[in-house]
């Protein structure tokens, strides 16, 4: 991937337009989700990215292809769980949830992913950390429940909400995979592969929905929407984002993460016109100190 020099001002600037522009994917699935169905939208945005990705980085693939050979697997499981089954989760549930409320959810990762690092990785967990855990698991109980305790007594919970805890839990697992790529391989070639990995898995899926549920309506706003998800909160972020990492590092960078679920509620709110309502509020306040809990232990 090409590289050019930045200051850690507009590297500060990059990570929140990667910020803004991850939460645009959020907003932009759930208004077309009438229109695009979930496996399309997810086959055509990993497909695009592939394509895109591979402009710039199919000298190194070549170069790396022994090497990748020797961990297939990795690139397997981070291709099928971090880009097919994710984003096909993510688009399924904003069918029947809010952009705000998916959005929320998906702020529980910074808490999930060291729940997956201690089980897979053995990497540490002190009673600090499992508190923040805790409060940000009981912050989304808070945006699940609505804010009421008959929903949270019956368990009449909305069908997207809990769909997304599977996309969280699917992303989070890929956080933790993407620790395990092997040095010689740089971030743009890791996801690459992963991605040559992905396509092919949600083909299959994607003909069947097509024939079975629902075919893409073709058109130049479709085209436009799929070009847009496929080049800017997937290729262009992670080009930005990976840059901006490289100067301010991982610690700084991650903590603009935080910024994406805000980003998609006020684009929610400007241009879906959904409502941020009391339980968003109180669920976030308790997620934000959840996540200062273990990240405050972490970076001590």
């Amino acid at each position: 991937m090409p590289r050019f020099t930045i200051t850690p001002a507009v590297a500060y600037l990059m990570l929140c337009l990667c910020a803004l522009f991850w939460g645009s994917n959020i907003t932009l699935g759930r208004a077309v989700h009438a229109d695009i169905p979930p496996i399309a939208l997810a086959f055509w945005r990993n497909a695009v990215a592939l394509t895109a990705l591979l402009i710039f980085t199919h000298r190194d693939v070549a170069r790396h292809w022994p090497l990748m050979r020797a961990h297939w697997k990795l690139f397997a499981a981070s291709g099928v769980i971090g880009f097919a089954l994710f984003n096909a989760v993510m688009y399924s549930a904003l069918h029947t949830t809010t952009t705000i409320n998916a959005a929320l959810v998906m702020s529980l990762t910074p808490v999930i992913v060291p729940l997956f690092a201690y089980f897979m990785l053995q990497e540490g967990m002190t009673a600090r950390q499992a508190f923040g855990v805790f409060a940000s698991l009981l912050g989304v109980t808070v945006i699940l429940s609505r804010g009421d305790l008959d929903i949270l007594l019956g368990l009449r919970f909305v069908a997207g909400d809990v769909i997304m805890l599977i996309a969280v839990a699917a992303w989070s697992l890929y956080t933790v995979l993407v620790k395990l790529r092997p040095a010689p391989i740089d971030p743009y070639v890791f996801i690459t592969i992963s991605l040559c990995f992905a396509v092919p898995t949600l083909l299959p899926f994607y003909v069947w929905e097509t024939l079975a549920v629902q075919a893409v309506p073709w058109s130049a706003p479709t085209l436009a929407t799929i070009l847009y998800i496929g080049l800017v909160p997937t290729t262009l972020a992670l080009v930005l984002f990976n840059r901006a990492l490289d100067v301010v590092g991982p610690s700084r960078a991650g903590h603009f993460q935080h910024l994406v679920p805000v980003a998609a509620a006020l684009l929610a709110i400007l241009f879906l016109g959904e409502r941020l309502r009391e339980f968003h509020v109180v669920g976030t306040l308790v997620i934000a100190a959840g996540i200062w809990f273990a990240q405050r232990t972490r970076n001590t």
